[in-house]
């Protein structure tokens, strides 16, 4: 009954990353420092804020006392721990060393959040540019430039181009504006909904790698993801195989998910992994492949995992902190334009018209 409950509760508001990595990192050092997984679990119970995070590690510490694995217990809630957290897990029961484990998926998950803090700050700025904006551009051309439109028509004044364009603009708006805006919100509906669509999504993944420069951010960014959880799983033991089927399932895109699969498939046939990634050239560079070769023949290939994993996770953090740097006079140029269009459309009509008085 009580899983059941803590499911429902699941549903209705999803436990958030901060929720799972502050239970990993205090059941790492609690097992670090020689507490019984049991006890550990009772304790966290108490610590936990999230209800539904709560009853899940009530019920996880209740499969652990009938005498099962802390990664069966973990099975249960797939809406908060991934296959890749799990099999790790796993492994680290296997060998004795799960609070090692879980110190490692720690830090990983920690190394995970702050990238993503960067990212989704370097992007703050350029949206809230641009629906600033937007919403100026909007309210001139509904409330505004009517009321200045209004005045050019009464006068025979001739109107150079770039009023007239904006005349006829301001026109389309006023009549169809209406049509418009349902328009756009019908297509974000769409554009949402077409996603559950494999198919349509793989392809809106795949339009995303192709496109300039930012087609190259998300190639270093599945990069990072994908060549850390290898190396993790590859460092706690998990077989090579194993770790690209799992790795497929943490991808974030799915271009790359269908590719890690290929790749398994190749590898449990008895192909080399830089041969299996030299196949795929715009998704794995030749830096990768090289690397990886070198891995394979020297017997190191985790090891070089990560040293990938860092150099790319550099890459990126210098991408995302240089951003603003080439975003703003972007931005800058674009608004100068507009106003400067906007300006010259308002401004040489009323110099006619004084003119003519």
């Amino acid at each position: 009954m009580l899983k059941r409950h803590s499911k429902k509760v699941f549903m209705v508001r999803r436990i958030s990353r901060n929720d799972r990595i502050f239970f990993i990192d205090n059941l790492a050092t609690m097992l670090n420092a020689g507490l019984t997984l049991s006890l550990a679990l009772r304790t966290l119970i108490g610590e936990a804020k999230h209800k539904a995070m709560r009853l899940a590690i009530e019920d996880i510490e209740r499969t652990v006392d009938n005498g099962n694995q802390f990664s069966e217990g973990l099975l249960d809630h797939p809406e908060i721990f991934s296959p890749l957290f799990i099999a790790v897990v796993r492994v680290g029961e296997t060998g004795g060393k799960l609070g090692e484990v879980l110190t490692r998926l720690t830090e990983i998950a920690k190394k995970e959040r702050a990238l993503r803090s960067k990212v989704i700050n370097a992007l703050i700025y350029p949206a809230i540019v641009s629906i600033a904006m937007v919403g100026i551009v909007v309210v001139l051309m509904l409330y505004v430039f009517p009321q200045l439109i209004s005045i050019f028509k009464e006068v025979n004044v001739a109107l150079p181009l770039q009023t007239r364009i904006l005349i006829g603009t301001v026109g389309f708006l006023q009549e169809y504006g209406i049509f418009v805006g349902f328009a756009v919100i019908a297509l974000f509906f769409l554009f949402l909904a077409s996603r559950k669509i494999r198919s349509v999504h793989r392809f809106y993944h795949a339009v995303l790698l192709r496109l300039p420069f930012i087609g190259g951010v998300v190639r270093e960014l599945s990069l990072t993801r994908l060549l850390s959880n290898l190396q993790m799983m590859m460092t706690s033991g998990v077989p090579i195989v194993q770790a690209f089927t799992i790795g497929s399932e943490t991808a974030g895109n799915l271009v790359y998910e269908d590719t890690l699969l290929a790749v398994a498939k190749k590898l449990e046939l008895g192909n080399a992994l830089h041969t299996a990634f030299a196949e795929y050239p715009s998704l794995f560079p030749s830096l990768t492949v090289t690397m990886a070769k070198v891995g394979e023949e020297t017997g190191t290939l985790d090891e070089i995992m990560g040293k990938l994993q860092s150099f790319y996770e550099q890459r990126v953090e210098n991408i995302f902190a240089n951003l603003s740097t080439i975003i703003e006079p972007a931005m800058l140029i674009v608004i100068g334009i507009m106003v400067g269009f906007i300006a010259v459309s308002v401004i040489l009509p009323i110099y006619d018209l004084a003119q003519a008085f």
